[in-house]
């Protein structure tokens, strides 16, 4: 028996020994467990703060590249409706842009995307390939043998198939990146389980350790939602601005498509009727105003493009300021008298003075605002123009312009909008005004530029008051207008010059034989040549004295107008230094008539030409015989070449 107890003693020492031994095992697997635990936690939570950011930012460089795509896509489907010269170059440039910050895009991805890289690489394939399609594109619409028909396969075929691959491949890289949050998410929601569980076995201690970790698990859940919360907002700016874009350029398709369908369909009426004189004027007048209108809005478009990028800059030169607004009573008034509108300028002796400033942008201010004022008058009614100078002062002279009228007026709520963008009063007046709702816009942004201030004041049905305070700098010597200065060329009057011979240098074979058939209308003979480099070639070899005149295109293959100018003003021809150089070209903007007189050329007139600023420019140069007269409103659009009517 006695045998038996120490055999058992041994074996009860064991097994406390075991007892002991597996406690302190357990315990030290509590132990490790619950460090490890920690650590789990402590890990997954800079995991949950880093993908919370990461993936954000992923997302939104990814949005940004595909509308950057979508951007390309849009510009490149225009080009199915107007494909003109200035319109591909235009767009040439904005696809290039697009290019280069999407590319720029893909590359910062391959270092932070922690996807397959295999996504990223084929976007910036895809995109490769769009741009190669692209100048492919470009190549085959400068190939006049391709019809349009041609060209509208061409980007169906080979470019929409390019473009509509772009969003599957962008919904893969956003799906992983929402899958790294839903599993961050859905891992942190097991850890909470396992050790809420393995807590509950715990000492007091461990309870703290449980409190710490829910307290941890709060501020990773406010993070998750905070992230969730910023990409929700992200969402909604997101589709806000495709909005506003849609509507944009549904606003901008029936604005362009009214007037288009006006030249197309007057141009199929007047082909139809050619032996029909009165039939074929009325058809060719109709032409020129859906014209003048495109012409208009798409001025306002690229005047606010250059307004938001900052690009607009305003010339500090001397004008005289009674001339400028005998320039516009001279414009606007046609317009009233058509209408049967009593038109009223006030102007007093005091503004018969030089100011420095921007001559063109003040008459834009000021014909936007008369041209509103003229259009929402009804017949019969009155519209009133004063100009009212202020003391000077420091060599500064204000000058407040007022525009009234008795028309439709405005509601509050549309005073309250009026100077945004594309504001309209509503549906009506859009539909029978017309007009791309810029034009008050434009006249804010200008007035602003020149630290200057518009205010209005309108009632419904009982018309409206513009006023525009604009400070000018006199002068240090400040001269006044006489009477005696040599008047204006009468744009009202035809010329007929005798004896004159032209050299043309115009790419366009279009616009060659419009200029040249309108130079022979007045007695000019005129040569051609299809660019700078052959104009160059055929004024050298020419005797002195055999051209009067030279009009040069900007933009021409092998030499531009630029070049062609300074090599005729450097060469040795007896008339290199005294023949008249004359740029015609479709780029009008202030830089540009910079530096075409840097390179030598005399004057300087916008596409499309206006018969009655040609004729003007040409008469600064020759003389002119036989003038006869011509109805008003044939030459009421003279000055309107540089200016942006209202609408």
């Amino acid at each position: 028996m006695k045998s038996k107890m120490l055999q058992a003693t041994p074996n009860s020492s064991l097994m406390r020994i075991m007892a002991t031994g597996s406690l302190i095992i357990i315990c030290g697997l509590l132990v490790a467990s619950l460090l490890i635990s920690i650590c789990s936690m402590y890990n997954l939570a800079r995991q949950i703060q880093t993908t919370t950011r990461q993936p954000a930012e992923v997302m939104r460089k990814i949005t940004d590249a595909s509308t950057n795509v979508e951007k390309m896509h849009i510009y490149v489907l225009q080009l199915e409706r107007q494909r003109s010269p200035q319109t591909v170059s235009y767009t040439d440039t904005m696809l290039e842009g697009l290019y280069l910050r999407t590319a720029s895009i893909y590359k910062s991805l391959e270092k932070q995307y922690t996807g397959s890289v295999t996504d990223i690489v084929i976007l910036a394939q895809l995109l490769e390939n769009i741009r190669e399609q692209n100048k492919n594109l470009f190549a085959y619409i400068a190939d006049k043998r391709n019809s349009n028909e041609s060209i509208k396969n061409f980007i169906h075929a080979v470019l929409d198939p390019l473009y509509n691959a772009v969003p599957a491949h962008i919904t893969a890289v956003l799906n992983f990146e929402q899958s790294s949050i839903d599993s961050v998410y859905t891992e942190s929601r097991k850890v909470l389980f396992s050790t809420t569980l393995f807590i509950s076995f715990l000492t007091a201690a461990v309870i703290l350790i449980l409190i710490l970790y829910y307290h941890l698990q709060w501020k990773m859940n406010r993070n998750i939602r905070q992230t969730s919360i910023s990409l929700n907002n992200a969402l909604i700016k997101a589709k806000e601005a495709d909005n506003a874009k849609s509507e944009f350029l549904a606003r901008m398709s029936h604005d362009i498509r009214t007037p288009l369908n006006g030249i197309i369909g007057m141009n199929f009426i007047a082909r139809q009727n050619i032996q029909n004189k009165k039939v074929l004027a009325d058809a060719l007048d109709k032409t020129k105003t859906s014209a003048e209108y495109l012409l208009g809005l798409l001025n306002d478009i690229l005047d606010m493009s250059k307004i938001e990028n900052g690009k607009m800059k305003l010339i500090r030169a001397e004008f005289n300021l009674k001339k400028v607004i005998e320039t516009i009573e001279q414009i606007e008034r046609p317009v009233a008298q058509q209408k049967k509108l009593t038109f009223t300028v006030t102007v007093s002796d005091d503004i018969n003075l030089n100011i420095l400033g921007d001559e063109l942008r003040l008459t834009q201010i000021i014909i936007n605002l008369l041209s509103n004022a003229l259009k929402f008058t009804p017949e019969g009614g009155n519209v009133a123009f004063s100009i009212q100078p202020g003391l000077m002062h420091d060599n500064q002279l204000p000058v407040r312009f007022v525009v009234s009228d008795n028309g439709i007026g405005m509601s509050e709520d549309m005073l309250s909008r009026i100077f945004k963008p594309f504001e309209q009063e509503n549906a009506i007046t859009a539909s029978v005004y017309g007009g791309s709702g810029l034009g008050l816009t434009i006249v804010h942004n200008l007035v602003s530029l020149m630290n200057g201030t518009v205010s209005v004041k309108s009632r419904k049905n009982e018309g409206s008051i513009f006023t525009v305070d604009i400070t000018f700098d006199i002068p240090s010597s400040v001269r006044q207008t006489e009477n005696t200065d040599s008047p204006r060329v009468n744009v009202n009057r035809i010329r007929k010059f005798e004896k004159t011979r032209a050299l043309i240098l115009e790419d366009n074979p279009i616009n060659m034989q419009i200029l040249a058939e309108i130079l022979a209308m007045y007695g000019i003979s005129s040569d051609t040549a299809e660019n700078g480099k052959s104009g160059l070639k055929k004024f050298l070899e020419s005797q002195a004295g055999t051209y009067q005149l030279i009009f040069t295109d900007i933009k021409m293959p092998e030499m531009d107008g630029y070049e062609c100018a300074r090599k005729i003003r450097t060469s040795g021809h007896p008339d290199a230094q005294t023949l008249p150089l004359i740029a015609m070209s479709a780029n009008a903007y202030e830089k540009d008539i910079e530096d075409a007189r840097e390179a030598g050329i005399n004057d300087y007139i916008s596409k499309p030409i206006n018969i009655d600023r040609l004729l003007e420019t040409i008469s600064k140069y020759l003389k002119y015989e036989n003038a006869t007269s011509i109805p008003p409103q044939e030459g009421y659009a003279a000055s309107r070449d540089t200016l942006i009517k209202s609408r």
